[in-house]
């Protein structure tokens, strides 16, 4: 009977572990929940009948090797128990908290100071008057709102500063929060159904005209708030087709998690469909883990497929690079060998077009991004007006929309498409954040991310070509911003010919600001134009040639800037960078100036630290200096020369002295140094400032001393 049972159980194990296998990339709806119940069903048969066969045999020691399978089969069974009343008591090892009132509003008044402290510059991106009164109304609103509608407004105050990395974190499996299994996207003529759960198949190619009777586009503009967005196509990209069910229920648009929504066959017939909500583990993998093949379609995301892959046409001669994650290594394949393996296509073949699509570049870290654009800018094999093209859109972000400024500002590209959903200066380095009584997860922006020297700069980055992209193209498999990519004809610039002579007469070096230098110089008959900072690795650039329209204006390769010289006895005694939304007069430079960063790049460490310190307000709003300085100070202690470390592990803490970090390293200088009692002082500092520095606390267990 047990050996009965046993194969019984396998079979349906095996048949349920089949059917899950098959219905995985939608794990959602009946035939799932039932193919699921088969498997854990013939598992458990198997591991009890095993067990129960191992205590009826008469060796001993079988007898005791039983409790193995019986243990597995229990917590099988508890995993699914637990599972079934709330998933997030795994995460809690508990049950999950159930606030009152009060800690509600004490995990209100958390956040909303956890945001003024982490957040580097909050009240710039939102008033602290109008951050005040929405906090305040929220507080006094929740003892007459549901958790889940308290939940919303959490969500509402969190997305207040506009900034994308800044957002509930819901990666994590502690918001029960419920989606749609419905993803539209929204083309230029409607926001159309392009994957839906199985029992939902016939919404797929329906327009989206309504939920609960309130109009799609109304519905997105009172949703728009509760997303941390900075633009509206990043807004359209966090737009996954339907609001979530906590969200529509607070306003009294779906009940016990189903909604009416409104749909419109191709046709132009209309019909109704109630959609019942998922919770949000399945979801998530269903629409951003699962694996999907590879394809240029701007509705289907590749990220998840691949970080980076190429491919060449010889027919066209176009070389295609996708751009998907900035990571150094992606399952295995590192971004060097793929860099590597274009570089010799290149060698090898003609390359008519180099088409580099930033469509689904979604983040990463900086330095990838840095590489690719260093890679691509200044190769004079691809890096030419009509022969480089950056395909944009709404995905692109962070990392991504680095990426393509550092493009827009050091190549000749064209871009196509639609504007990105982050302009070149954004926050980043999302530090997390955990209420207290809800113990809900919460990210922050710890830093500024530059990649433009521009003051002002918009918040997208404009395609130089704009590209419709309609329901019909998805449907019919076109992709129209890669094709006019290929058919993109470069018109050529009307310029004057000025005499190599004069031209020698712009080179040199100007100051564009207290850290920055513009530099001409000339190759042959044409002029170039650079702004260095002296920051290893930034991302903060212009570099671009020269075309001259007038004997003192030049275009350049960045769309919408030029150059102007004001030229004196001497030659050019300034010159002036205009751009869409301003302009900025450089002065000539003796050649014998160096800048303070120049002075430290070059090892004048006394000097530099000396004229940065005299005009420390000014540098401690230069980003990225806290991390150049620190990088600094290290390669300083690397070689051996631990009193200059210390003198600009000082100086950063002189300017940062909110940062538990420069404390850390000023920390680390000073033990190097031989100076326990200052090393001992500036671990506690930084300790104070962040409770979590594991680093300090073992820096100071291994001097001897208590935090």
């Amino acid at each position: 009977m047990i050996r009965v049972a046993a194969v019984l159980g396998f079979v349906v194990f095996l048949v349920g572990a089949v059917l899950t296998w098959l219905l995985l990339p939608q794990p959602f709806g009946r035939a799932f929940s039932f193919s699921l119940v088969l498997t854990i069903f013939g598992l458990v048969t198997v591991l009890v009948t095993l067990g129960v066969g191992m205590l009826r045999a008469r060796p001993a020691w079988l007898r005791i090797v039983a409790i193995g399978p019986l243990l597995l089969a229990a917590l099988v069974m508890a995993v699914v128990a637990v599972v079934t009343v709330d998933h997030r008591c795994l995460f809690f090892r508990g049950l999950p908290p159930k606030p009152t009132a009060a800690e509600w509003q004490a995990d209100l008044d958390y956040l909303a100071e956890q945001m003024r402290v982490v957040h580097p510059a909050l009240s710039s991106l939102v008033p602290r008057e109008r951050f005040d009164s929405v906090v305040a109304a929220v507080r006094a609103d929740i003892p007459a709102l549901s958790d889940e509608q308290i939940l919303m407004e959490l969500f509402r105050v969190i997305a207040l500063p506009n900034d994308a990395h800044t957002y509930p974190f819901v990666f994590y499996p502690v918001y029960d929060l419920h989606l749609f299994p419905i993803q539209a996207y929204w083309f230029d003529d409607g926001l159309y159904v392009v994957r839906a759960g199985r029992e939902y198949a016939e919404a797929v190619g329906s327009r989206v005209v309504a939920v609960a009777g309130v109009p799609i586009e109304q519905l997105y503009r009172d949703f728009a708030p509760y997303l941390s967005a900075e633009n509206e196509f990043g807004r359209l990209d966090r737009w996954s087709g339907l609001p979530m069910a906590e969200w529509l229920e607070a306003r009294g648009l779906a009940t016990d998690g189903r909604a009416l929504v409104e749909l419109e066959r191709a046709g132009g017939a209309r019909y109704d469909r109630l959609v019942r909500a998922v919770p949000l583990a399945p979801f998530g993998y269903w629409s951003s883990v699962r694996q999907v093949e590879r394809a240029t379609s701007p509705a289907v995301s590749n990220d998840r497929r691949e970080a980076y892959w190429f491919e060449y046409d010889r027919t066209t001669g176009a070389l295609y690079f996708q751009f998907n994650h900035a990571l150094d290594e992606w399952n295995g394949v590192t971004l060097v060998s793929v860099l590597d393996g274009i570089d010799s296509l290149l060698a090898a073949q003609p390359c008519d077009r180099f088409v580099l699509d930033l469509r689904n570049s979604v983040g990463g870290n900086l330095g990838p991004a840095r590489d690719v654009a260093d890679f691509i800018a200044g190769d004079e094999r691809i890096d030419r007006r009509g022969r480089l093209f950056v395909l944009i859109g709404r995905r692109t972000f962070s990392a991504g929309v680095s990426t393509a400024s550092m493009l827009r500002y050091s190549s000749s590209a064209v871009f196509l498409g639609e504007p990105t959903g982050q302009g070149p200066v954004y926050f980043a380095g999302p530090r997390l954040v955990t209420l207290p009584h809800s113990r809900l997860p919460v990210a922050i922006s710890t830093r500024l991310s530059v990649a433009t020297v521009f003051d002002n700069p918009p918040d997208r980055i404009e395609p130089d070509v704009w590209v419709r992209y309609t329901h019909d193209d998805f449907v019919r498999g076109i992709d129209p911003v890669r094709d006019a990519a290929l058919q993109y004809q470069e018109q050529p610039v009307a310029g004057v010919e000025v005499p190599t002579s004069s031209l020698a007469g712009y080179v040199g070096r100007y100051r564009w600001d207290l850290h920055r230098a513009v530099e001409v110089t000339q190759d042959g008959e044409r002029l170039h134009l650079a702004v260095d900072d002296f920051m290893p690795g930034s991302t903060a650039r212009l570099r671009t040639r020269l075309y001259p329209i007038s004997a003192t204006t030049f275009a350049t390769a960045v769309s919408g800037v030029r150059v102007s010289f004001a030229v004196g006895p001497h030659g050019a005694s300034s010159v002036t960078v205009a751009w869409d939304s301003g302009s900025r007069e450089a002065p000539r430079l003796n050649p014998e100036y160096r800048f303070p960063l120049e002075m430290l790049r070059d090892g004048a460490i006394d000097a530099a630290v000396a004229a940065v310190s005299a005009d420390s307000a000014y540098y401690r709003g230069v980003p990225g200096l806290e991390a150049t300085l620190n990088g600094a100070g290290y390669r300083m202690l690397r070689d051996g020369r631990t009193g200059d470390a210390v003198a600009v592990f000082r100086l950063n803490a002189k300017l940062f002295p909110r940062s538990s970090n420069t404390y850390d390293s000023l920390g680390e200088g000073y033990m190097e140094h031989g100076d326990t009692a200052l090393a001992v002082a500036y671990y506690r500092r930084s300790l104070e400032l962040d409770p979590e520095n594991d680093n300090a606390r073992r820096m100071l267990r291994r001097m001897g001393v208590p935090e």
